[in-house]
């Protein structure tokens, strides 16, 4: 047990989202207990709080002498239980006051209101010096909320480092999983890489023929190309190739014609004298000797 309070308190917390009449006023009213055998309980609550409560040990007409006696008569008393027969006693004692019941407050009724009102405590820090509870006891039990605030945040510390760790852990698992999948796919894959690296390199061997079959010269094409392009009366005694450079030397009646004849062809490039040339009579025909370079590249 936390908190130990008064009935009129927890009342007067309930009645403080009800309108209380008094007398030509509002914000208080006077709440009669009528206890029967145990006395009539006499509450008089105004904005929201107990002013005054008595115990008057008799029958509810007495509890109404004295409220007329000390002048304390509202214009509207509250009596629970409600019973007619008794609010007719009250009436004969205090003709000018008003009974009512409890009125009901969200859907309370009169006689469970001051334990409504104690629910609405529920959660808060009680005043312990509108309680019942001692001072001793209300020393122990703030000792034991602070206690009990130490425990949470050390409880709510603790589950902070262990979430920390525990997501720590679940990394250094996920990591070691992952690292012994890749091992294993490592391990499972070794075949095929070394048949893939063995196909790159068959594949860059192939590329390398073929590339080479292109750049190697093609003695009879070059043959076959110069035969279209000497004119009448020439002759080569030589020829030789280092890739696409090739030299001729030979015979021809005018060998500026050759060169001439030779550059306008589209596979012949860069054509030029080596040398100069000289001139030699062979029979009644005068031949010029030449020495020729040039690029071939044949057409596509």
């Amino acid at each position: 047990m936390e908190v130990i309070e008064p009935g009129p308190v927890a009342l007067a917390r309930a009645l403080t989202q009800a309108q209380l009449k008094r007398g030509g006023g509002g914000g208080g009213g006077v709440v009669l207990f009528d206890g029967q055998r145990d006395g009539v309980g006499i509450v008089e609550i105004r904005e929201g709080r107990v002013t005054r409560a008595r115990r008057v040990f008799g029958a509810l007409e007495d509890a109404a002498a004295v409220l007329r006696d000390n002048g304390s008569a509202p214009g509207t008393i509250y009596l629970t239980p409600w019973n007619e027969d008794r609010v007719r006693m009250l009436a004969a004692v205090l003709p000018e006051v008003i009974a009512r019941p409890l009125p009901t407050v969200t859907d309370i009724v009169g006689p469970f209101l001051p334990a409504y009102g104690a629910a609405l405590a529920i959660g808060g820090r009680p005043n312990f010096a509108r309680t019942l509870v001692p001072p001793e006891l209300g020393g122990r039990i703030r000792v034991r909320w602070r206690r009990e605030l130490g425990l949470a945040v050390a409880a709510a510390a603790a589950a902070v480092v262990f979430a920390f760790a525990s997501a720590d852990a679940w990394r250094a698992r996920v990591t070691r999983g992952l690292e012994a999948s890749l091992q294993s796919l490592q391990q499972r894959a070794a075949p095929a890489l070394a048949l893939q690296n063995q196909l790159q390199t068959l594949a860059r061997e192939a590329q390398a023929i073929q590339q080479s079959e292109r750049e190697r010269p093609d003695p009879l094409g070059v043959l076959l190309a110069l035969s279209k392009q000497l004119p009448a009366g020439a002759y080569l005694r030589g020829i030789r190739w280092s890739g696409s450079d090739w030299q001729i030397d030979g015979y021809a009646p005018n060998a500026s014609r050759l060169v001439a004849q030779l550059g306008a062809a589209p596979e012949f490039k860069e054509v030029r004298f080596r040398s100069a040339t000289t001139r030699a009579a062979v029979g009644d025909r005068t031949y010029e000797n030449f020495s020729l370079a040039f690029r071939y590249a044949p057409a596509p």
